[in-house]
């Protein structure tokens, strides 16, 4: 096999690390946090984005929750991609960060971009495919802010097994700075977040099923909330 050849199997190989890394979050555990936050407001904004139902209606548009899912699973790629070019010097600094493609140089930042930019035209596309309804301000801005208040919960604790890496690195995480009042803020902003959803709801008409979900995941907030343990690495890589 001459040089070429190994040179394109070699970048074929990375692209297809780099592909797994972004679309599912890098890791099967990331991926599985992702879905153990996202599943409930997936179900609520995928209802509330499904706005061509009726007030009384059971059943989602599955077209435009199966759009929404695919989209939620870009933009998180996405996501995650901005976050690896942004911290790659910082993720050379972590123990559980420094093996990442673009932190390890398995992959260049100008890769990382290409594939940015790929992951963000897919986006677009399905943002295209949502009705004129989605685009409703009284039902998207709630619905937004929701989404910055649910970060911000789930976040906060994943960062909390990083508190000594971003100590000596300097990061000013949220978890350093809530500190003892972690789950105190964090409660805050799951009100905040559930309150926003619920707004949302009521501004799209929709009827109890809606509310139905967001009751149960309000439940599973708060069990997450209570029973995390801010102190042990693996309780908080749970999220």
């Amino acid at each position: 096999m001459g040089r070429g050849e190994l040179r394109r199997e070699d970048a074929l190989r990375h692209c297809l690390w780099f592909v797994r890394r972004g679309i599912v979050g890098g890791r099967k555990r990331r991926l599985q946090r992702w879905w153990g936050q996202r599943r409930r407001q997936g179900r609520c904004e995928s209802k509330v984005l499904g706005g061509s139902l009726p007030a009384a209606a059971s059943l989602p548009d599955f077209r435009l929750l199966s759009l929404f899912g695919c989209g939620a699973i870009l933009l998180r790629g996405a996501g995650c991609t901005i976050n690896d070019l942004l911290d790659r010097d910082i993720d050379t600094l972590v123990e559980r960060t420094k093996s990442r493609p673009i932190a390890s140089g398995i992959l260049t930042p100008f890769q990382g971009l290409c594939f940015l930019g790929t992951q963000l035209l897919l986006g677009l596309g399905i943002l295209l495919q949502l009705n004129n309804y989605s685009l409703d301000p009284a039902v998207v801005l709630p619905l937004y802010a929701s989404g910055v208040c649910w970060t911000l919960v789930y976040d906060t604790i994943y960062a909390h097994q990083d508190k000594d890496d971003d100590l000596k690195v300097g990061v000013k995480s949220t978890a350093l700075r809530f500190g003892d009042l972690t789950k105190q803020w964090i409660s805050g902003f799951g009100v905040a977040s559930i309150s926003c959803l619920a707004l949302s709801g009521y501004n799209a008409h929709l009827g109890w099923p809606f509310y139905a979900f967001l009751t149960a995941g309000t439940g599973q907030l708060v069990w997450q909330i209570w029973t995390v343990d801010l102190s042990k690495r693996l309780d908080c890589n749970k999220m």
